[in-house]
């Protein structure tokens, strides 16, 4: 299992295009290694819908390449995916 932990800020506008790339590291790493990917957004304090997109990319590239991969949310970040009727592994 790979973790990538996304950490208070980085899903916000500022911040959000290092925060995809290093994701996308990660994930590109897990499909060479058949490993699931678990990203870890409990600990982000903030989130816009710029995070949003984010999220819903990583997923993307995820199960177009056939990485098994799941979401740990807290409550902020569930409450804007709910909002916005998306629904991730």
């Amino acid at each position: 299992m790979i973790e990538l932990s996304v950490l208070n800020d980085d899903l916000i506008v500022k911040n959000v295009r290092n925060t995809f790339i290093e994701g996308l590291s990660v994930l590109k790493h897990a499909k060479g290694s058949s490993k699931k990917v678990v990203i870890d957004c409990t600990q982000v304090k903030k989130i816009d819908s710029t995070g949003l997109a984010v999220l819903c990319a990583w997923w993307q590239y995820a199960s177009g390449d056939g990485i098994s991969c799941h979401f740990e949310c807290n409550d902020l970040v569930q409450e804007v995916i709910d909002q916005n009727k998306i629904e991730l592994p």
